[in-house]
């Protein structure tokens, strides 16, 4: 059985306090991390950084340029000898990585192996050799958390323990876990699919190796689990020109994977040219330029497809006008209708050709709803319009617009608006946990669509705290169901096929309830891992996987830290633990006046606990409150009830933090300082308090 040993701190923190705690899930595949702590690279070397189990910004900056730098991809480069440290910020979390630069090295003289001058004298061993470089694996796919597909380049006859699947988390680790192949099937000894024990189910973000044993000797292929391509709207752009407009037009191809792109097919009009190319900033677009010789409407669509073999359209409408030829266009719309609700929909229409001056109106026989969207469009607008669309009945509507040139009545064209309407059903969903009850820290749940649609491929459910229940109205499809906890966040059903209104049972894997009891209020208490000092959950209901815990709870009364410790086993059923050993310590560590450094030994980023420091000023005013070191700190600043006046990150130099604020003389004040996260920990820095007539910064919450 997995053994670890657990931290479990007890706080029973201040509201304000309680207010810049950040919310930490036990489960690490939601949290971000780096793929690489440390790098050594010689001088020249180019080596890239990813931000794995985020789909946010990430921010790259290097503390020495001049030793290494990073692109806005996180492409290190090694530029001269020494150390510099490489930090990633996703929001108001920093993953750091040192980097140490060697000197490049020198180039030896070696010796090359020649080719025999006869290749006919070839061994036996050689032909093998040869035999088997000839077979080889054509393609290897991760098709969802459970299934993996692998291509051979020729039909061989294999039984299941021919094939080896193999994961890693990390991209430079060691293969350590084995994962169980339950079935293999294939219709032509060619094309495999293997489907995986689901305690072993693949996450996102994991590397996966499959090794095949075939009669020519063993092959082997990796590939990286990004998750299953999601459905997702297919764009559409509308391109509005004249016959001998110049053209100068960007489209950009969105992905739901990283890898380079295949486009298969572009259309585009006489006298349009196109070139592909991909930008470091804004990814992958085609680039469309020239000069249209041709009026009319012409709908085209992109296809193209990612290195996993997710197949993508963008459908591109162009429409060219001239002085004797009017057209106009509008894209369909697509809603959802639930019973007894009223929809709406508002799409712009485009124009093309003639005088360029325009009147518009709704012919009689669309569908009752349509009408002119005066907040975007009036009597005097001469370049285009915006329609707009309600009603309360299932079922799809048509619109018919007629748009006439005003300077010569002649030229009109009556353009067809489609309105897709599709119904929604609900569904109900309970979440248990691994031991059958119902799981109580569920914060959100999303369902994501698999299959492309212009509908609508994301759902968030909501919750009925009184039934412990989620539902949602969806449309049909297969759905990928998520839930994000307080103490667990996975996929709860990969592949959730919903055709009609019904219940959902989803059971969460190796999640079992721990039921703290104790003699005093465990609302405030937050547990922490003894040995690590990570943040797993707080209050006296806890759900962690299977193993033995040596946890320590921490609260915070005013200037006073609570702990109290619990230890325990998860075997197959929940726990009930007892907490005991309360102690108490204080964190008022002194006094710090005013333009006088205090010397302060920094405390862990991710334990909440900080140093504070006692000031009183003797005159009112503005003051600075800040700290001076090469590590990345973190203030705030309380009044002296212990309320929260202020925090900070950022401000100050080289990632310290620096709080402004207006104090009044004869009060009392405390600063607090803490390092950001665990790489600053113990270090030793300088806080300083000094008068400024610099502008207040009263809030930078984390």
């Amino acid at each position: 059985m997995q053994k670890k040993r657990i931290l479990c701190t007890s706080a029973a923190l201040l509201a304000a306090i309680s207010l810049i705690m950040p919310n930490q899930g036990y489960a690490k595949v939601k949290k971000p991390v780096l793929s690489k702590k440390k790098l050594t690279m010689s001088v020249g070397e180019s080596k890239t950084l990813k931000v794995k189990n985020t789909k946010k910004k990430v921010k790259w900056s290097s503390g020495k340029k001049s030793v290494a730098s990073v692109s806005k991809k996180g492409r290190v480069k090694a530029k001269k000898k020494g150390t510099a440290v490489i930090t990633a910020k996703v929001a108001k979390t920093k993953l750091k990585c040192r980097v140490t630069v060697k000197a490049k090295a020198s180039k030896k003289n070696t010796a090359k192996n020649t080719k025999p001058s006869n290749p006919s004298n070839n061994t036996p061993n050689q032909n093998l050799q040869d035999q088997t470089k000839s077979m080889s694996i054509t393609s290897f796919r991760i098709l969802n958390s459970t299934m993996v597909e692998v291509v051979l380049s020729e039909a061989q006859q294999l039984p299941a323990s021919a094939f080896t699947v193999m994961m890693k988390e990390y991209s430079s680790g060691k293969y350590n876990h084995k994962c169980a192949v339950t079935k293999i099937s294939t219709s032509d000894q060619k094309v495999y699919t293997l489907t995986i024990d689901n305690e072993d189910y693949i996450r996102k973000g994991f590397t996966v190796k499959i090794s095949v044993m075939t009669m020519t000797g063993e092959l082997s292929k990796e590939a990286v689990y990004t998750g299953i391509s999601s459905g997702s709207y297919i764009p559409e752009t509308i391109y509005t020109y004249e016959v001998g407009d110049k053209v100068s037009e960007y489209c950009y191809l969105e992905t739901e994977t990283a890898g380079y792109l295949n486009v298969k097919s572009v259309q585009v009009p006489d006298g349009i040219t196109y070139h592909y190319e991909k930008s470091e900033v804004d990814g992958y677009c085609l680039n469309f330029s020239g000069q249209p010789t041709k009026a009319g409407i012409y709908p085209y669509q992109i296809q193209y497809e990612d290195e996993l073999g997710c197949q993508y359209t963008y459908k591109t409408t162009w429409i060219i006008g001239d002085n004797n030829t009017l057209v106009a266009s509008m894209e369909d719309s697509y809603l959802l209708y639930t019973k007894g609700n009223v929809y709406q929909a508002s799409n712009p229409i485009e124009v093309a050709g003639g005088s360029g001056s325009y009147t518009f109106e709704i012919a009689d026989n669309s569908d009752p709803g349509a009408y002119i969207d005066e907040d975007y469009y009036s009597d005097d607008t001469d370049e285009a319009a915006r329609i707009g669309f309600h009603n309360s009945t299932p079922g799809n509507k048509t619109v018919y617009v007629k748009v006439t040139d005003t300077k010569d009545t002649a030229k009109s064209v009556v353009v067809k608006w489609q309105i897709h309407v599709k119904n929604t059903f609900r569904i109900i969903c309970n979440v248990l946990d691994s031991a059958g009850g119902t799981y109580k820290q569920a914060r959100s749940m999303m369902l994501y669509g698999k299959e492309p649609n212009n509908y609508r491929t994301k759902f968030y459910a909501e919750y009925d705290s009184s039934k412990e229940q989620w539902y949602a109205d969806v449309i049909e499809g297969t759905y990928s169901v998520e839930m994000s906890g307080e103490s667990a966040s996975e996929v709860l059903e990969e592949n959730c096929i919903i055709t009609k209104a019904e219940k959902k049972t989803f059971v969460l894997k190796n999640i079992y309830p721990v039921e703290i009891t104790s003699a005093d209020d465990l609302s405030g208490v937050f547990w922490y891992d003894e040995e690590g000092g990570s943040q797993i959950g707080r209050g006296s209901l806890l759900y962690l996987p299977k193993g033995t815990y040596y946890l320590i709870g921490k609260a915070i009364n005013g200037m006073e830290v609570i702990s109290q410790s619990i230890s325990f086993q998860i075997v197959d059923s929940k726990v009930a633990v007892k907490a005991e050993n309360l102690k108490k310590s204080n964190m008022l560590s002194g006094t710090i006046t005013l333009d006088q450094a205090v010397q302060v030994s920094l405390k862990a980023g991710n334990s909440q606990i900080y140093n504070y420091y006692k000031f009183v000023p003797e005159e009112s005013g503005t003051y600075a409150f800040y700290s001076e070191s090469s590590y990345d700190t973190y203030g705030q600043l309380l009044g002296a009830d212990y309320e929260l006046l202020a925090n900070n990150d950022d401000s100050g130099t080289n990632e310290n933090f620096r709080i402004i604020y207006s104090c009044e003389a004869g009060k009392t004040y405390y600063i607090g300082i803490r390092a950001y996260d665990a790489y600053a920990n113990g270090k030793n820095v300088e806080l300083y308090v000094e008068k400024t007539d610099e502008d207040a910064n009263t809030d930078d919450s984390e």
